[in-house]
Parts: C-alpha cells; sequence; structure tokens
C-alpha cells in the first residue's frame, strides 16, 4: 500500500491554551438537563417560617395556593383538607372538617373563602427578579430585590380575594401588609426522558414576598394583574420604619452605647406616640451586632480627640478629691464620649452601619487587609511572609486569604400578636437590623499603581465565561462593555479642619506603595489614575474620627461598584446559582452550607461573599489565510485585554414563554496583571534606598499597628 503523502497537510491546531472542562460545580446546573421548565407558585406563609431557617427551607410548602404556573386545579380543595398548622402538623379530622365547612371562617371571610375556593386557575406568565447584590448605591450594606411578575386568570377576577383569605387562614387580618411565599422550581428530564427529580429539589428555592402594588386589566377572557413585591424583611426599608420621627441625641463611646440609646429614644418615641392618639401598640427596634462581635472587641469608637482606641483623661478626670494628683495606676482613663442627633431625616439603618465603621476594626481595614492577605496571626508572621517570595505567593493562591472581613445589614420584620392595632389597623412589629459578616476581595483594595502580580481568578471562580468564537461558549448570548477612558480613583483628603491621610493610614499606606507600588501602571491597557478629592458621602458619625478619609474613600468605592473603570453586562442563558437563597432566608436556626458557594443548592452566597467570576474574549481579527484557522496563540492574546476576574454587582433574572435568561451587571476588579513585584523582587533589583525601605526594621515601623497587643 503506497504510504500517503503528508507534505501540504494542514498544520495541527494548538490546544495548549484549551480551556479544561468545567466541573459540575463551576457550571450551569441547568446543563444536566435536556430539557427544563420554571416553574412558581404563590401561596401562604406562616409567622414562624420568618424566624426560623430550618422550617422556612425544609416545611412543606403551604397548600393555600394562590397562583401556580401549572395551574391550580384541585390544590385548592386539597388545602382546606391536608393543610399544615404553623408548626408543620396536619390538622385533626375534626379541623379538617371545619375548615371545609368554613366553620374557621371569621363571618368576614366567609363569602371570600366561598370565592376563593371556586378554584379558578391562575396562571404565571412572565417573571422578573432584580438583585443589587452587596454594596450598592440603592441601598448601602444591604442587599435590594424588586419582583415584578404577570398573572393570568382565564374567566375570573378572584386574585385579591385570594389573597384575602390566603393571609387570613395563615393568621393575618392584615392582607397588605401579610407575608406570601413564592416558590421558584426548575423541573425537567434527563436524555433518557427521566425526569430528575434529585436535581430538581436542589435547585429549589423560597422567596419571602410583600406585595407592594397590584395592577390589573379586565377584559372579555378574564383579568392579566401585573404584581410587584419584594423580599418581605426588606419591608423595614420603608419610611414608615426606617425614619424616626423625634430629634434626639446619642452619645456615642461604644457601638454598645449608641444601641442603648437609639433604642432607648424610639421607645419612647413609641410611648409618646401612644399617649398622643397615634397608636394602640408599639413597635420595637433592635439593632443587632452579634455575628460581628469577635470583630469588634469592646466597640470603642474612634474619636476626635486622638487616633488612640484609649483616651487621655480630662484634669478632673485625673486628679482626686483634694487636687491631688492620683497615681498613674489610679487614674481613670476614660472613652471620651461624641453624639450624632438622629432626627426624621435620619434613615435608622445608615446611621447604624455609620458607627460600626466608625469601631477600631473597621477603620483599621488596611491592617486586617495584611492580616487576611498573608494568612498570619502575628506581626512577626506577617514581617516574615512578606519577606519570602516563596510564603508570599503561596499565601496569596489560597482563596481564603484573598477575602477581608467587612460586614452587611440584613433587614428582618416578625409580626407581634394576631391582634390589629385599633388605630393604626395593622399589627404590631419587631424591626430588627442584624450586622452579618461579609467577605471582600483583597482586589477591591488596590489602588493606582498597585497590584500582587497575576491574580488567577480562574482557580477561584465558580462560573468561567468565554466569549465567543469557540465551542466553550455554552452560556453568553450578548456583551456589553462600557470602558470610561477618563476614569480616575478618588483620592479623598479630609478638610482644613483635619490632616488627611495621616497617623495610622500614612504608614501603612506608604508602605503598601512602597513595596507593591512600583509600577506606573500594571495593566497599561487599562490605565488606573488617582486625583486629590474631597468629595465624600455624609456620614452620621462624622464627629467621630474626622481622620478617616481613607476609610471613607474605600467606603465610597464600594457602594458604587457602577460607576467604575469598566463595567460589563453580560447576558447569559439562565443560571439558578445567581438566585441566591441565603439573601431571601432567615438568619437564625441556619441549615445553608457556609463558605463562596453552596454546593447543596448550586448558588452562590452572595450573603456573606463577595461573588467573582472570570471572563475570557477571544475575538479573531481575521481568518489566518497560511494556516487556515481563526486563532493563534498571539491574536489570542492581543484581545485579552479585558479578561480577568470581575465582581458581579447586580442580576436581572427573567423568565418568560418558558425562556430563562439573566443579564449579569458585573465590574472588573482592578490591577490584575503586571509584573507583580514581591518584596523579594524589589529587594533584589534595589538600589540606593530601596534596600533600607525593605529591612526588617523598616517593616517593623511600618506596620507596628497590625495587631493590638
Amino acid at each position: 500500500m503506497p504510504e500517503f503523502d503528508n507534505t501540504n497537510k494542514v498544520p495541527e491546531s494548538n490546544n495548549t491554551s484549551k480551556v479544561p472542562r468545567q466541573k459540575s460545580s463551576e457550571r450551569n446546573a441547568l446543563h444536566d438537563f435536556a430539557s427544563y421548565n420554571c416553574l412558581f407558585t404563590l401561596s401562604g406563609l406562616y409567622e414562624k417560617q420568618l424566624t426560623s431557617q430550618k422550617k422556612f427551607l425544609t416545611d412543606p410548602v403551604n397548600t393555600n395556593i394562590i397562583a401556580r404556573s401549572s395551574g391550580i386545579g384541585d390544590y385548592y380543595r386539597t388545602a382546606a383538607v391536608n393543610n399544615l398548622d404553623e408548626n408543620g402538623v396536619p390538622y385533626t379530622k375534626n379541623e379538617k372538617s371545619a375548615m371545609v365547612a368554613d366553620i374557621l371562617y371569621d363571618p368576614a371571610y366567609k363569602d371570600s373563602g366561598k370565592v376563593a375556593d371556586t378554584m379558578h386557575d391562575i396562571f404565571f406568565e412572565n417573571v422578573n427578579i432584580i438583585s443589587t447584590v452587596g454594596p450598592n448605591v440603592e441601598r448601602n450594606l444591604s442587599n435590594f430585590t424588586k419582583m415584578t411578575f404577570e398573572l393570568h386568570e382565564p374567566y375570573g377576577i378572584t386574585l385579591l380575594e385570594r389573597l384575602r383569605v390566603v393571609a387570613f387562614r395563615n393568621g393575618y387580618k392584615d392582607y397588605q401588609a401579610a407575608p406570601f411565599l413564592l416558590t421558584i422550581n426548575w423541573v425537567g428530564f434527563d436524555e433518557q426522558g427521566n425526569p430528575m427529580n434529585k436535581k430538581a429539589q436542589s435547585l429549589e428555592r423560597r422567596v419571602p414576598i410583600f406585595i407592594t402594588r397590584v395592577e390589573f386589566e379586565v377584559n372579555a377572557g378574564g383579568a392579566v394583574y401585573t404584581v410587584t413585591a419584594v423580599p418581605y424583611p426588606e419591608m423595614a426599608f420603608d419610611d414608615s420604619f426606617k425614619f424616626p420621627r423625634t430629634q434626639f441625641p446619642t452619645n456615642v463611646s461604644t457601638i454598645g452605647a449608641w444601641i442603648n440609646s437609639t433604642e432607648t429614644a424610639l421607645r419612647a418615641q413609641m410611648i409618646d406616640e401612644q399617649k398622643g392618639g397615634f397608636r394602640e401598640f408599639e413597635d420595637f427596634y433592635k439593632f443587632d451586632i452579634s455575628e460581628i462581635k469577635h470583630l469588634l472587641g469592646a466597640g470603642m469608637v474612634s474619636s476626635e480627640e486622638t487616633e488612640s482606641i484609649l483616651h487621655t483623661g480630662t484634669p478632673a478626670e485625673v486628679y482626686g478629691p483634694d487636687d491631688e494628683m492620683l497615681a498613674a495606676d489610679q487614674a481613670q482613663i476614660k472613652q471620651k464620649e461624641t453624639g450624632m442627633h438622629l432626627d426624621k431625616y435620619s434613615s435608622l439603618p445608615k446611621a447604624f452601619e455609620d458607627v460600626i465603621r466608625s469601631t477600631d476594626y473597621f477603620q483599621n481595614l488596611t491592617q486586617n487587609f495584611w492580616k487576611n492577605l498573608t494568612g498570619a496571626q502575628s506581626q512577626q508572621e506577617v514581617i516574615s511572609t512578606l519577606m519570602d517570595e516563596d510564603k508570599f505567593v503561596a499565601a496569596l493562591s489560597k482563596v481564603e486569604n484573598q477575602y477581608v472581613d467587612w460586614f452587611m445589614i440584613k433587614p428582618q420584620v416578625t409580626n407581634i400578636g394576631d391582634t390589629l392595632d385599633s388605630i393604626t389597623k395593622m399589627l404590631p412589629k419587631t424591626i430588627t437590623f442584624k450586622a452579618i459578616p461579609y467577605k471582600v476581595h483583597i482586589a477591591k483594595l488596590l489602588t493606582p499603581g498597585i497590584n500582587f502580580g497575576k491574580l488567577d481568578f480562574k482557580s477561584m471562580a465558580r462560573r468561567k465565561y468565554n466569549y465567543i468564537y469557540t465551542g466553550e461558549n455554552v452560556d453568553v448570548q450578548n456583551l456589553r462593555i462600557n470602558y470610561k477612558t477618563a476614569y480616575f480613583h478618588r483620592n479623598i483628603r479630609d478638610d482644613d479642619s483635619a490632616t488627611g491621610d495621616t497617623g495610622k493610614f500614612k504608614s501603612i499606606t506608604a508602605g503598601l506603595k512602597k513595596l507593591f507600588g512600583k509600577e506606573d501602571y500594571p495593566e497599561p491597557t487599562l490605565p488606573l489614575r488617582q486625583y486629590p478629592s474631597v468629595l465624600k458621602q455624609v456620614n452620621f458619625a462624622k464627629r467621630i474620627s474626622p481622620q478617616n478619609a481613607k476609610a471613607q474613600e474605600f467606603y465610597d468605592y464600594l457602594l458604587n461598584p457602577t460607576a467604575d473603570m469598566m463595567v460589563v453586562e453580560l447576558e447569559i442563558l439562565g443560571d439558578p446559582a445567581y438566585v441566591a437563597q441565603d439573601i431571601f432566608s432567615p438568619y437564625y436556626d441556619k441549615i445553608l452550607q457556609d463558605g463562596q458557594y453552596d454546593d447543596q443548592r448550586d448558588v452562590f452566597n452572595m450573603q456573606s461573599y463577595m461573588p467573582i467570576v472570570s471572563l475570557d474574549y477571544r475575538m479573531p481579527t481575521d481568518i489566518n489565510d497560511k494556516e487556515g484557522k481563526m486563532f493563534t496563540q498571539k491574536s489570542l492574546e492581543s484581545n485579552l485585554f479585558f479578561s480577568g476576574g470581575y465582581q458581579v454587582v447586580k442580576v436581572d433574572s427573567s423568565m418568560n414563554q418558558g425562556q430563562f435568561t439573566q443579564i449579569l451587571t458585573m465590574v472588573r476588579l482592578n490591577n490584575q496583571d503586571g509584573d507583580g513585584q514581591t518584596p523579594l523582587e524589589l529587594k533584589k533589583a534595589a538600589q540606593g534606598g530601596l534596600d533600607e525601605i525593605l529591612s526588617e526594621e523598616n517593616l517593623k515601623k511600618y506596620y507596628s499597628k497590625f495587631f493590638r497587643t
């Protein structure tokens, strides 16, 4: 047999840069289905389910069904026979009979109950969920979610009656402020036509909602309702609850003192309103820092008298009763008190987060940045890691070291009793603002000229997107880039009464720049610049620490992600991982998995971690005539200037006519590439005074305030 002549054989393609197949935990869970559908159920919710994560997520879905994607069918009659009480226990035979006979109905609800029990089908047609996750301009340090959905009821107009009756059956006479449960299920089949029930169970999402508006159009075919809703706990951000109605000062020496003072003042406001005939029952406010107590320590705030956490007492405080100076061990060193005034224009959650940010830990966030980055537990360990290239690279490669402790505010609203206030005609409530831990990626702290080398976001990101013209693109539908060439970082200096970047911030920031800020532009195509500015957000605790410009700068930067240099809108095939269950769940009796990602439910934990994804851009300039290929290694590299790690800041989920898509608004993390000169590399290339800068003695001087003694 003649030998095949391969002299003109087409060159083999270069597969060395091929991205490995994603693990099951790194790809869209819906890709495991051969076909799937997204189903919705709107039903009742009991009060106890609002305070227990375990009950909320594991109790059977309430059989008082209001609307359902696949139709209600016989569900409503089943509700009367097989309903569960608020403890999840089936009703007794007599109780079932009583419900069927409408004996349990209040006379005012009897006719409405009969209308609701006609079992008219109400279908979901279009659902849109917009979630702004992490720090944001709309809600500062709280998540913001808005839902709209269309309901179609053929030959009937029973939605409002059904809402009223279901709320009553679950213990709420005030149905306009009652919680309801929106359940989302992704169901489907595998390639053999078998239903994937186990997979579908892990993808279930439950959202407690508060319906804020119902608009409907009636025609010959029935009614079409347009419903607007928010997660039920976000009722706490209604103006009725988040603004006080009287003015009161709060003396601040510790955050505990602020909480006691504020709660006492709000209680006095309620008593005054009772005496004035504005209400019968009082609402209660709680400010909870128990989950971040380990960060706050004693909770002392930094005051304007000194940058130290301990403040020198006044002469009256250090002299004895006979004007005789006390011995050093007898003098009572007291924390100086400063105050803030809260009034009808002061947002309570904003004031709460401001006073938390004014505590020692969050004022010294930069020191915690180094501690987290190196994974060190002592000052000497920090220095040792920074001076050793191998140790530093190893520390940087650990995902857990790439996050810094921050916090978010999680609201909770619970109703007290079941008796309506005779004046307000509403149930009294307890409004809780709870500070919970939140992890911010270290790349958010990078300023112009500073980088740590190429951070490998592909190794840590739980979602990796490849766009376009490659077989690896199975998710991306469209991409829009907003690149601001005139962008620059605000380098905040305070007003003339403060010295700006001084004291603890001066030494730490200077040390950071000297160690890692030797490059003009770590990413030449994305040059990051900064310029002095006095613009900053209003801080209710502004009198506490006028020299906190850098802490305020970081806070303002976190809250305005879409103002960053590069913002991408990525349209993808819908992924349940971005419908974050932890945002919508109660915080107590936790059963959700901790960490960046909940593998059991295939979902990001957006309430506790900043979600990070990676994006690769591949676009051929032209087909290579000689090789017949779209891509060469050179062309790939030339089109990767905006590839890298991105923070997801907003998720717009749309489920319409069986199609599920999402638009991810993402911000590219700064200074991802560059030389990434480590201290050891700088030391080797040092000339003149650089050796002195990197000496262990000077490093100790720069970072001597990292750890409390």
